[in-house]
C-alpha cells in the first residue's frame, strides 16, 4: 500500500541473535508476556514524561508485517514508575483491516489514536479515557471518506486542548486540492475540518502524506508529503514539507531535495531540523537521502553524512540529532550494522550504541530520557520495549562528542585462568571495578549467558570479581565489561 511509513517488511524482522543488552537502556517487557510474543515490533512511541508513554505494536514475525493494531502503555499504579506495561487492542469500527498510524497520549488514561484503512478509503480518530480499555470514535463518516480519504496522523499541542490531524487530498480533483486537515480545541473530543484559504494543497497527481511522517515542537508541526518511489527502484515525485505555527490553521510549503516523501522528520531546535527517506529495489534499501534545514523548515538542503547514520528513524535531544536502526553498508541483516548514533550538525555522526536495532525511539528534549522499541526476540519474546536508565538518558556517557576511553579500559582488563577447565574466571580491572560496572558474557551465537551490574557497597573500588560460568558448555564466549570510562572485551575459553 502506498501510504505506509517505510514498508515494514524492509525494516527487517526479528532475529533470535539480536543483542538485548544496552548500557543506557533496560528491557521492561517481561520475558513471558503473551502480548509481546516473538517477533512483535514496537512501531511508534510517544513519550510524555521519563516514566509515561504510549506506543503501537504489530506482528513482525512472518515474512510480511501484520497490521499495526495494538497499544502498549505504562502503568504507574504498579511501582516502580515507568516499567510496568499494559497491553490491548486499538478498538475500531467493524472493518478488520483498519490499522493504527500513531497514538498521542495526554495522560496514562487519556489518548488519541489515528487509524486508517490500508485498502482505502477511510480513517478515524479514536479517543480513550480509561487507559485503552475502550475507544470512542470522535470523527464522523464524512471525514477521510471516499474515494481517496486517508488519515495519516494525530498530534496534540502542549496546551493539551489544540490538536491537528492530517489527511490526504483527493487526487481525482486535480492539482490544488486541499489536504484534509482536522482541528480540535477541546482536547480531541470534537474535530472540525479546516476550510481556511491557507491550507496545504496537492502539487502533483498522486501526491500524498505518509503515516507518522511528522514532527511537533511547541505550537509548530512539520508534515512530509511526496510520491513513493516505484517498487523497482528509481526516483519518485518531489518531496515537500508543510509547516504550521498556529495549531494547523495556516500552512507554509517548502521543497525537499530528494524524491519520495520524507520517512522521518526531527528538529533539535526551532530552526535546526533533519528529514530522511530511503530508496529500495523492492527487497533491500539501496540509498538513504538526508536533508537539513537551519531556518525552521522554510528551506532544505541535501547533506552527505559521515560516520554511521542509521536509517530507521530520527529523534533529537539536548541539542543533538539521533539516528537509529540500521546502517546502509552494502550488506543485509547483519548485527554489526545496527545501532544508534548522534550528531550536533546533522552531518558528522558518532556511534552511541552498536549491535541493537531500534525501530522506534522517543526521548525527551531536556534530558534524553524516554523509551525505545525493537522487535522482540524470535526465541522468547523478550526485549521489545526499552526504557532509558536514569539519570543519564539515551546519551549518557557520551562526552564532548567523542566515544568513551575504551582503549584505556581494554588495557586495564585481564582475565585468568583463560582457558578455564572449571568455567570459573577471575576478572580484573587495574583501574578498579566501581559500582555500576556491567559485566556481561555472550556465547558464540550472541546469547547472553551471564549479566551482572556491580551496585553493592562492597563492589566499590575493588579490582577483581569472580565470574562463574561453570554451568556453561565447553566453547568460546565473549566477555564485555562496561564502565563509566569505556568498554572492554575479552574472549573466554571453557575447556
Amino acid at each position: 500500500m502506498k501510504k505506509t511509513l517505510l514498508s515494514l517488511g524492509l525494516l527487517g524482522l526479528a532475529l533470535s541473535g539480536q543483542a538485548q543488552y544496552l548500557p543506557r537502556w533496560e528491557t521492561i517487557n517481561p520475558l513471558t508476556t503473551s502480548e509481546t510474543p516473538p517477533g512483535t515490533g514496537v512501531a511508534s512511541i510517544h513519550t510524555m514524561t521519563p516514566t509515561t508513554m504510549w506506543a503501537t505494536a504489530y506482528d513482525g514475525s512472518g515474512t510480511t508485517a501484520g497490521p499495526t493494531d495494538s497499544y502498549i502503555r505504562t502503568n504507574s499504579a504498579v511501582a516502580p514508575a515507568g516499567v510496568n506495561l499494559v497491553y490491548g487492542p486499538v478498538a475500531r469500527r467493524s472493518d478488520p483491516g483498519f490499522q493504527t498510524s500513531n497514538i498521542f497520549g495526554l495522560s496514562e488514561q487519556v489518548a488519541l489514536a489515528s487509524t486508517f484503512a490500508p485498502s482505502g478509503p477511510g480513517g478515524e480518530i479514536l479517543r480513550t479515557v480509561d487507559g485503552g480499555a475502550n475507544w470512542a470514535r470522535v470523527t464522523t463518516a464524512a471525514n477521510f471518506a471516499a474515494p481517496d480519504g486517508f488519515n495519516n496522523l494525530v498530534h496534540m499541542f502542549p496546551d493539551g486542548l489544540h490538536g491537528v490531524s492530517f489527511g490526504d487530498a483527493n487526487p481525482n480533483t486535480g492539482i490544488g486540492s486541499p489536504y484534509e486537515v482536522l482541528l480540535t480545541s477541546d482536547g480531541g473530543l470534537t474535530w472540525t475540518r479546516n476550510t481556511n484559504s491557507g491550507l496545504a494543497t496537492i502539487a502533483d497527481p498522486g501526491e500524498y502524506g505518509l503515516t507518522r511522517s511528522f514532527h511537533g515542537r511547541g505550537n509548530t508541526i512539520w508534515i512530509g508529503a511526496g510520491q513513493q518511489a516505484p517498487p523497482t527502484g528509481g526516483p519518485g515525485g518531489n518531496s515537500r514539507m508543510f509547516r504550521s505555527t498556529d495549531f494547523g490553521l495556516t500552512w507554509q510549503t517548502a521543497t525537499v531535495p530528494f524524491a519520495g516523501p520524507p520517512v522521518d522528520i526531527t528538529f533539535k531546535s526551532d530552526s535546526e531540523g533533519l528529514c530522511m527517506n530511503t530508496e529500495s529495489n523492492g527487497t533491500n534499501i539501496t540509498r538513504v537521502n538526508l536533508a537539513r534545514t537551519t531556518d525552521g523548515g522554510l528551506t532544505w538542503t541535501s547533506v552527505t553524512p559521515t560516520g554511521r547514520l542509521y536509517y530507521f528513524g530520527l529523534d533529537a535531544a539536548q541539542g543533538k540529532f539521533i539516528s537509529f536502526g540500521r546502517f546502509l553498508n552494502g550488506t543485509t541483516n547483519l548485527l554489526a550494522d545496527r545501532g544508534y548514533s548522534y550528531s550536533t550538525d546533522g552531518i558528522n555522526w558518532i556511534d552511541v550504541q552498536t549491535q541493537c536495532q531500534f525501530i522506534s525511539m522517543d526521548v525527551l528534549d531536556a534530558n534524553a530520557q524516554g523509551y525505545g522499541g525493537m522487535f522482540t526476540t524470535n526465541t522468547d519474546g523478550d526485549g521489545g520495549v526499552f526504557k532509558t536508565l536514569l539519570p543519564g538518558g539515551a546519551l549518557d556517557g557520551v562526552v564532548t562528542g567523542t566515544r568513551n576511553n575504551s582503549a584505556a579500559v581494554q588495557k586495564a582488563l585481564s582475565v585468568y585462568p583463560n582457558p578455564s577447565n572449571s568455567g570459573i574466571f577471575t576478572v580484573q580491572l587495574n583501574s578498579g571495578l566501581k559500582a555500576n560496572t556491567a559485566v556481561r558474557v555472550t556465547d558464540a551465537l550472541g546469547r547472553t549467558v551471564y549479566n551482572r551490574t556491580l551496585n553493592s557497597a562492597s563492589s566499590v573500588n575493588t579490582s577483581a570479581v569472580m565470574l562463574d560460568l561453570s554451568a556453561q558448555k565447553a566453547g568460546l564466549y565473549t566477555l564485555e565489561v562496561r564502565t563509566a570510562e569505556g568498554t572492554a572485551q575479552q574472549k573466554l575459553v571453557i575447556e
